[in-house]
């Protein structure tokens, strides 16, 4: 069934969620998500806001110890790409803001922004400590 259901959502939206991940269920795809792909060795968090084509890859094998963890309150900007390793993966933190068009292959602490041109950490979005 969730193979079936990963091929519908292809063809009605150009996405690619395979059904292997770790998704919560109040995640929100602005633009229903058109276009984005997320690699089987991913865990999204709740709360998580995501817009249209963004990717989240890893540059290894599903079911492998490495993954990209997305926590929970991120916000992923439209064409932004996540391009996780097999060294030991990546970690979105807490409240971070990935912006669009940003290209990130390293962790992101909680609360910090993320733009792209280059890739760099802005400043922190939210105190979450309490």
């Amino acid at each position: 069934m969730a193979i079936v259901l990963k091929a519908i959502n292809f063809f009605i939206y150009r996405s690619v969620l395979c059904y292997e991940c770790e998704i919560a269920d109040d995640l929100e795809m602005v633009h229903m998500g058109i276009g984005s792909v997320v690699h089987p060795n991913v865990t999204i968090g709740r709360r998580v806001k995501m817009f249209h084509q963004v990717t989240l890859a890893a540059e290894t094998l599903p079911g492998s110890e490495s993954r990209i963890v997305i926590e929970d309150d991120v916000v992923i900007g439209a064409y932004a790409i996540v391009l996780g390793n097999d060294r030991g993966g990546i970690r979105i933190g807490r409240g971070a803001i990935i912006g669009a068009g940003a290209i990130v292959n390293r962790s992101v602490a909680p609360g910090l922004a993320v733009i792209a041109m280059p890739d760099r950490a802005v400043k922190p979005v939210k105190d979450y400590s309490t």
